[in-house]
């Protein structure tokens, strides 16, 4: 399961599931800690280049967006030019309304933070963040 995974995800995962287990055999819910003497495996990590586009990337990215919208109208391609354009989050995308959204003045920035349930997403509370929009 975890061997397309990167090894510092792997050190992650493996770091809860022992502290669980740690847990559980000190409190005589399992006979023994079979976390001991585990051997880590996974992949080596992306480099910083796979894991981010850059400059060029997001240009093309933002052209072949802007022509797909001229066929195709689809909601994602907005939200993914938003991401692109503006640097908002997932989550701020997300949290938008449709007051901001069709307001007829352009705020310079949107305060908003990621108290928000998305399922299959970690969400904690953060500060607030202002993004410039303008």
């Amino acid at each position: 399961m975890l061997k397309t995974k990167s090894k510092e995800t792997v050190k992650k995962i493996n770091a809860h599931i022992r502290a669980c287990v740690r847990e559980a055999f000190d409190e005589a819910i399992i006979p023994s800690n079979f976390t001991r003497n585990a051997t880590i495996s996974g992949q080596d990590s992306k480099k910083s280049d796979e894991k981010h586009i850059n400059y060029t990337e997001s240009k093309l990215l933002s052209s072949y967006l802007m022509k797909s919208l001229k066929e195709d109208n689809r909601p994602v391609y907005y939200i993914i030019l938003l991401a692109l354009k503006s640097g908002m989050r997932f989550a701020e995308i997300i949290a938008l309304t449709k007051k901001i959204l069709i307001s007829k003045t352009t705020p310079s920035t949107l305060t908003r933070h990621g108290d928000i349930h998305v399922p299959m997403m970690k969400v904690r509370k953060r500060p607030k963040r202002k993004v410039q929009t303008a």
